[in-house]
């Protein structure tokens, strides 16, 4: 684990995917399907929970300008520090990340108001953001 510092906030725009976590893959397929120039963004996994208990999942995208997000829901991620882990070969690992953020959340510098970010770079790496008090 170690800190990262995010410079600029993220404008993201996505949809809750309402079967977490069986709809994950095909709310990221609709959106690399929908959105032009899709290999050319990074993808992000945003989750909360809710009053019960219950993970609310919002599949993103990052946004090239707010005109984008027509049709969409969107969230920003602030610019600050975040704890951070990199998961190498994560489509082999997709049940362990709530583990992997199982052990981030024990860090006394989390923010515990903050959503647990998932960064997709690519098919292969994917890096994990708390967001840092």
């Amino acid at each position: 684990m170690y800190d990262f510092l995010l410079d600029d906030d993220i404008l993201l725009l996505g949809r809750t995917v309402p079967d977490f976590p069986t709809g994950i893959e095909a709310a990221f397929n609709a959106l690399m399907d929908a959105l032009p120039n899709p290999l050319q963004r990074s993808y992000y996994g945003v989750s909360t929970m809710d009053a019960t208990g219950k993970v609310l999942y919002f599949a993103a995208a990052e946004a090239f300008g707010t005109d984008e997000a027509e049709g969409y829901d969107t969230r920003v991620i602030p610019a600050g520090t975040y704890l951070a882990r990199n998961i190498s070969g994560w489509r082999t690992q997709t049940g362990c990340i709530k583990d992997y953020f199982g052990e981030m959340m024990q860090e006394p510098a989390y923010d515990r108001q903050s959503p647990a970010i998932e960064w997709y770079q690519n098919d292969e790496e994917l890096v994990l953001l708390l967001r840092k008090k």
